[in-house]
């Protein structure tokens, strides 16, 4: 039985004119990257705009109410995860404060934006484990 000499790749030489051509016609795959997060946004942007449809059709079809107005200022949005998240981040904004929150492999991640807000403490209670103060600098 003869055997055939293992076949090994050998790396491309360099090409110089290689990055004059990126330059040129630019980066194909960074041109991809931002085509899928452009379709992953409007995708994310459909979806919220069909919950809150959904939602104001349940409440009071037609008719603008306290409950559809409320739903409205939430400015629900929703961007597409990055390396490591398994989730979208999901943002909402409610008493001046935006909260934004992506679940991660390694854990769920909220932020609070309180820049449009005078406090200077924020209360956060987790699972009703009891009120934790923390400074908000």
């Amino acid at each position: 039985m003869l055997l055939a000499a293992p076949i090994t790749a050998q790396p491309a030489a360099f090409d110089p004119s290689l990055p004059g051509l990126v330059r040129h016609y630019g980066d194909l795959r960074a041109d991809l990257a931002r085509a899928a997060r452009r379709d992953e946004q409007a995708r994310l942007n459909g979806q919220a705009a069909e919950l809150y449809a959904r939602i104001t059709a349940m409440l009071h079809p037609g008719e603008r109410t306290v409950a559809t107005d409320a739903l409205a200022a939430l400015n629900l949005r929703a961007y597409p995860g990055g390396p490591g998240d398994l989730t979208a981040y999901v943002v909402v904004d409610v008493h001046g404060v935006s909260i934004g929150v992506r679940r991660r492999t390694r854990d769920l991640y909220v932020h609070l934006d309180t820049t449009e807000t005078p406090d200077s403490v924020l209360a956060v209670e987790v699972n009703g484990g009891g009120e934790t103060d923390i400074p908000i600098w």
